[in-house]
């Protein structure tokens, strides 16, 4: 509850902000999954299913988004393999994942929730596997002898450019540009 209403505030404050677009733009994400995703879940579990049939078919509603927020990190991870950089994966996210997900992981097992308890399992062996490859490419840089200065100007990926976006304050009048 704090986490989204702290992200309903950031969005709030940066529409007051100039130069927002980027934060303003996450507003119809929040709209479709918070509230046409979690009402249409409601609807459909009050509707068309009762008793403990409804327990039973959000359980494996949240059981399945748990996992898909957990299996997200896969494509850092698949990126840290191939560039054998740690650049994307910081390991304190990770470490509060492993975290997060052993507290969870034993809360479920406590009160006898498996649509708790097993996704947690996953969160936990994708944040041990997330910290390993930390450990294992965190100084891959310093291995191949690269520095700063032998890095490349231009960056690409999959024979595409990366367009990066620079804003500067303007002291004149004070606003970024």
């Amino acid at each position: 509850m704090v986490a989204l209403f702290s992200a309903a505030l950031l969005l709030y404050y940066a529409v007051l902000k100039t130069n927002a677009y980027m934060i303003i733009s996450t507003i119809k994400f929040i709209s479709i999954f918070n509230v046409l995703g979690l009402g249409m879940v409601i609807l459909v579990s009050m509707i068309l299913v009762k008793g403990p049939s409804r327990v039973k078919l959000v359980g494996w509603i949240c059981a399945i988004i748990n996992l898909a927020v957990f299996a997200a990190p896969l494509a850092i991870m698949r990126k840290v393999i191939r560039t054998k950089s740690v650049e994307y994966m910081p390991f304190m996210l990770s470490f509060a994942l492993t975290l997060c997900a052993t507290a969870w992981f034993f809360y479920g097992f406590f009160v006898n929730d498996f649509y708790i308890a097993v996704p947690n399992i996953a969160g936990f062996l994708f944040g041990i596997v997330q910290m390993i490859l930390y450990g294992i490419y965190k100084d891959s840089n310093k291995q191949t002898g690269m520095d700063q200065a032998e890095k490349p100007d231009k960056i690409t990926t999959d024979n595409e450019d990366i367009k990066v976006v620079v804003m500067v304050n303007n002291p004149s009048n004070g606003h970024q540009e």
